[in-house]
């Protein structure tokens, strides 16, 4: 073994900042077109049919407009009435420094979703850097400051609170279904949408978060906050790479969860050397050697998955199984061709 004695900081983010993200009771909106979609327009659409959002407290930032579909528009940052628990970035990333040192400086928001790409996943590090370096200023601040999710992310979706996907209701609906137990935290926003477009009417999350570039949420805090909850018992994890210092956490929090009773179930992207730079490239991540992280994650009692259909199969039966845990040996087998209960048999491994 190869064990290295670099010293990684800890960041101390406030979890209550997380609970506002998932929760948020207000909400601003930047980066909304007044002449037609885009994406800002069609997350405020979204949250304006939000159960959780007050639409009295939603809001929009836009330099020349007095309201958009109804929701009132404020000049700037430092122009909004409150202090609001959510924040939407749905700006270019050239632009997204200025709007989130302005969240910061104003102390205009609890927790931010960063929309756009175009960062560090292009190469461009300076900006993500300089963003960054703002949300690490606001966390020395006495509140804490925001928390921060993204950049290049499609947004989060938490059950029957709101929707920040910028995806419109006729291309994906969400129709109710079990799932009040599972938290989906995905890398990849394409990967969410597939999954809720799949099992829509079957398997509704809590929480569908797409991280992406983890400039400042990372995964680690996203199972550390579900550990705390009474209400989740499975977290299913896309992941293509840890921040530094961040897979120790992670594995730490699966070791908790696992005292807990509760079930993490990943899928870790960038086995090969390919896979990794295809990962580099999509959100900046540096997906590090897969045998090791595969063996730390199921030595802290993790449910590894080897494909993204098996992901879904392990996310789907320990869902809806939730609760029920195999007692015996004794199987059973439903099929309607004989071939593959032949098949079938040949492949029990142990079971009666």
């Amino acid at each position: 073994a190869l064990v290295s004695r670099r010293k990684w900081t800890r960041v101390r983010r406030s979890g209550e900042r997380i609970g506002a993200l998932l929760d948020p009771r207000s909400a601003v909106v930047m980066g909304v077109s007044a002449r037609g979609a885009n994406p800002g327009r069609i997350i405020l659409a979204n949250l304006k049919k939000s159960a959780g959002v007050d639409p009295d407290r939603l809001y929009v930032v836009h330099h020349r407009e007095t309201d958009i579909d109804g929701v009132p528009c404020h000049r700037s940052v430092a122009d909004l009435p409150e202090k609001c628990d959510l924040a939407v970035v749905s700006i270019p990333a050239e632009g997204a420094l200025e709007a989130i040192t302005a969240l910061v400086e104003h102390d205009r928001a609890a927790s931010i979703i960063l929309i756009p790409g175009g960062f560090a996943e292009t190469g461009e590090t300076s900006l993500a850097t300089a963003i960054e370096e703002v949300l690490l200023d606001g966390h020395e601040r006495p509140t804490g400051g925001p928390v921060m999710v993204g950049g290049n992310c499609l947004g989060i979706v938490s059950r029957d609170r709101y929707n920040t996907f910028f995806l419109p209701d006729y291309k994906l609906p969400f129709h109710p279904g079990a799932g009040a137990n599972l938290a989906v935290v995905s890398q990849s926003g394409a990967s969410l949408v597939t999954f809720a477009s799949n099992y829509d009417g079957i398997i509704q999350p809590a929480a569908s978060i797409s991280f992406g570039n983890q400039m400042d949420l990372t995964v680690g805090d996203f199972l550390e906050h579900f550990n705390a909850r009474a209400d989740i018992d499975v977290i299913a994890c896309y992941v293509e790479g840890f921040r530094p210092g961040d897979g120790d956490k992670f594995v730490a929090e699966t070791r908790r969860a696992h005292r807990l009773g509760k079930r993490v179930i990943i899928y870790k992207a960038g086995k090969t050397a390919l896979g990794a730079r295809a990962a580099a490239s999509h959100t900046a991540s540096l997906a590090g050697d897969y045998a090791v992280a595969r063996a730390c994650l199921e030595g802290a009692g993790a449910t590894v998955a080897e494909s993204l259909d098996e992901f879904e199969d392990l996310l789907k039966t320990f869902t809806l199984l939730a609760g029920r845990p195999a007692a015996g040996t004794r199987c059973g087998i439903i099929s309607n061709a004989g071939f593959e209960c032949s098949t079938v048999m040949d492949r029990l491994e142990g079971l009666e």
